[in-house]
């Protein structure tokens, strides 16, 4: 059996050689020998006789078309016949499955974003060396075990698209199988439809500072990696505690959001945040984790310096320092002065507390003010829910040296 390809239909070429031996005959195509020849017949899977057709004796060849009445699985018999008496058929061979429908091949996957959705297009290419009318791809969709959709296309088309939406999930699965009428021939691997679109974490994430109305804010900030936004597409803040892997909460923003506003006044200090992408039940990598708040320095202000002096016949100190925490806005945490009172015992209690905003650097105490010679401060940066680190303990009156009086 031969196959070819003519205007589209595949044609089986049936070639034999005769077993009859008559002396004086030739099968050369133009001797003949009446009433006698060859029947070839038919057949289909349930032996049921399809056609017949009588071939003389001087041909050993008949042509077969894949046509409307012949099903793919279609086998013949060959078998010899002289007028009314006829000899043993030959074994059934296949007419026309001995072509191999081998699963396609060269499958490639794109995705574009159209009418606001993620469509993928998926093509390939026939695993036979020509195609004929008759030829066909399944393309079965997989939810599971279970499949939700099958589109049969024509030989002439080599490409498939959906969208992403009811009933194809992200998760949804596809193979290809070639098909010849009703046939099927080999199907390929499941493979994820959307499993080549890579949601990488946003990039270039960063945290910006600010300190409003008492209460210390990070904006988290950041650009997306994912060109074209589509439906379904979110954005994902996981925020934990430092050290801990389990999730205290989780934030879904629109994809279109770059950025999000967090108050330690809600948080712990020591949140730390991730970022990535979801597209329902289904998330991308996240990003590497980030400090929220506790990356800011806690140091004390710098350059405290202590300088007495009499103002309108009062001794005053007047205490100057430089404080760092001064974010991009301009804005910054409110910087805290202790006073503090030495016990008998060596501790320190606190006998009064004093706040400047974070555009103070500089105050003026009094002795008039009822604080004893020997009080002591400190300042440290008051954030909210954390306080900075204390400086250390300076005089406020006791570094003038009470000596006694000379020349008497």
């Amino acid at each position: 059996v031969t196959h070819t390809v003519e205007n589209d239909t595949l044609t089986a070429l049936v070639e034999w050689d005769h077993a009859v031996v008559i002396e004086g005959f030739t099968a050369d195509g133009q001797t003949s020998v009446d009433g006698m020849g060859t029947v070839v017949k038919l057949w289909d899977e349930e032996n049921n006789l399809l056609r017949s057709k009588t071939v003389p004796l001087s041909e050993e060849f008949t042509v077969f078309s894949l046509d409307g009445d012949l099903p793919w699985n279609t086998q013949f018999t060959l078998q010899t016949f002289a007028k009314e008496s006829k000899g043993d058929n030959t074994e059934a061979e296949d007419l026309f499955s001995k072509i191999d429908l081998a699963a396609p091949l060269d499958i490639e996957i794109d995705y574009q974003v159209i009418d606001d959705n993620l469509t993928v297009e998926i093509r390939w290419a026939y695993s036979l060396h020509e195609v004929f009318s008759g030829l066909s791809t399944a393309i079965d969709l997989w939810e599971g075990d279970t499949i939700i959709s099958t589109t049969n296309l024509p030989h002439s088309e080599n490409s498939f698209s959906c969208a992403l939406g009811h009933p194809v999930t992200w998760n949804t699965m596809f193979t290809l199988q070639t098909t010849a009428r009703e046939y099927k021939g080999a199907q390929t691997n499941l493979k994820k439809i959307f499993g080549g679109f890579l949601l990488s974490p946003p990039r270039d994430i960063s945290v910006r500072h600010s300190y409003r109305e008492d209460e210390l804010f990070a904006m988290v900030l950041w650009e997306n990696t994912i060109e074209k936004r589509f439906h379904g597409l979110q954005t994902v803040i996981n925020l934990r505690r430092s050290g801990n892997s389990e999730i205290q909460k989780t934030v879904f923003l629109a994809y279109e959001n770059t950025e999000q506003k967090f108050s330690s006044a809600d948080l712990p200090w020591n949140t730390n945040f991730t970022l990535q992408y979801a597209v329902g039940d289904q998330r991308g990598p996240e990003s590497i984790s980030m400090k929220l708040f506790s990356d800011l320095d806690l140091a004390p202000p710098e350059d405290i310096s202590v300088t007495p002096e009499v103002v309108d016949e009062a001794l005053t100190t007047v205490i100057s320092w430089n404080n760092q925490d001064v974010f991009e806005d301009m804005t910054g945490p409110p910087v805290k002065i202790k006073l503090w009172d030495a016990q008998e015992d060596g501790e320190m209690k606190v006998i009064d507390e004093k706040s400047f905003p974070n555009g103070q650097n500089q105050t003026r105490i009094s002795l008039e003010d009822g604080y004893p010679w020997q009080t002591k401060f400190s300042l440290n940066v008051d954030f909210g829910i954390k306080q900075g680190g204390e400086s250390p303990y300076f005089d406020l009156f006791n570094q003038i040296q009470l000596m006694p009086p000379t020349n008497i």
